[in-house]
């Protein structure tokens, strides 16, 4: 059966990320074969998550009219919805943020045409019921992170090395940093330029003893928090609600409340944790990360096992 995606890549965002490995796993699925169409303004760099295989898919002969099924995500609806034919196509739409449910964004308006839906948390999955304009059955597949796809060789330094991620909040990131630079650490960075490739952008969390995220004060999933949970690096992570289900605090992260004090509480806290704290945690964390992934994969291969009758309301 083959399943249709398309994409608008201008930059590297998670939000691609998580569609290339939707991709991906269709790919490995013996039932279906997918198929891409992007558009003609896509960044075809490295921060193409397809820019390795492009030569198998982007000069192919791609028509998604013979395409049984749709991968539908964020705005990818309005490019699909230019051809009336798609109107009787199997929707899979994944679900990444809260914007979904926001009735002045242009996404809401799609919550009212007939998709399976895949959330990515189930506070996201809780607020998009709220809105009852919701067509058709709707699951929670909590993002995992394909390690196999991350090499990152640490770099060995002496002392606490804090890595403070701000491009979603560089005024907080910025208050941070002054304060930090005041005390007895021995080197902070500031990370609020969000158009680095993502490989240099792995490997500063690598580098770091210590990363401090900022993510939006609500995000349907937050994916770097994840992907940081594969190296040797403490994480602190304050409460963005789609990340409730995987920073559990201080079993594999700390988890402050979203404020200046409680982050710098959560700080000096990973500081003063002693090497086995540490390391429990870290190896925690490494768990928690690794198997994301093989998760995401089962849930979702199990909605393809059943497409059919869960389009049909016969599956149970």
């Amino acid at each position: 059966m083959k399943i249709g995606f398309y994409r608008d890549i201008r930059k590297f965002q998670g939000g691609h990320l998580k569609v290339w490995d939707y991709f991906n796993h269709c790919l490995k699925h013996p039932g279906f074969r997918p198929k891409i169409a992007f558009s003609e303004d896509s960044d075809w760099s490295l921060n193409n998550p397809w820019f390795t295989i492009r030569e198998k898919i982007a000069h192919a002969d791609v028509k998604l009219t013979e395409c049984s099924v749709l991968f539908v995500a964020g705005s990818d609806w309005s490019f699909f919805l230019k051809n009336p034919s798609f109107e009787k196509k199997i929707i899979i739409n994944l679900i990444q943020g809260f914007s979904h449910t926001v009735p002045s964004d242009e996404k809401f308006q799609y919550l009212t045409r007939k998709a399976i839906r895949i959330c990515v948390s189930d506070e996201l999955k809780h607020e998009v019921l709220r809105t009852q304009r919701v067509n058709g059955p709707l699951f929670t597949i909590p993002n995992g992170i394909n390690a196999t796809e991350i090499v990152v060789e640490k770099q060995k330094e002496q002392g606490e090395r804090v890595l403070i991620v701000g491009y979603k909040e560089p005024i907080m990131a910025a208050a941070l940093y002054e304060i930090l630079s005041g005390e007895n650490i021995s080197s902070v960075e500031l990370l609020v330029d969000d158009s680095l490739p993502r490989k240099v952008f792995l490997q500063k969390i690598a580098n770091s003893s210590i990363v401090v995220f900022l993510p939006f004060s609500l995000e349907g999933f937050f994916l770097p928090a994840l992907e940081a949970m594969l190296f040797d690096t403490l994480v602190i992570c304050p409460d963005c609600t789609g990340n409730r289900s995987f920073c559990l605090s201080r079993y594999n992260c700390l988890f402050p409340d979203y404020s200046i004090d409680s982050i710098m509480a959560s700080i000096k806290e990973a500081c003063f944790l002693s090497p086995q704290q540490r390391s429990v945690m870290i190896s925690n964390a490494n768990r928690t990360s690794r198997s994301s992934f093989d998760n995401e994969k089962k849930l979702f291969n199990n909605i393809l096992d059943n497409l059919n009758s869960i389009w049909n309301d016969e599956y149970v």
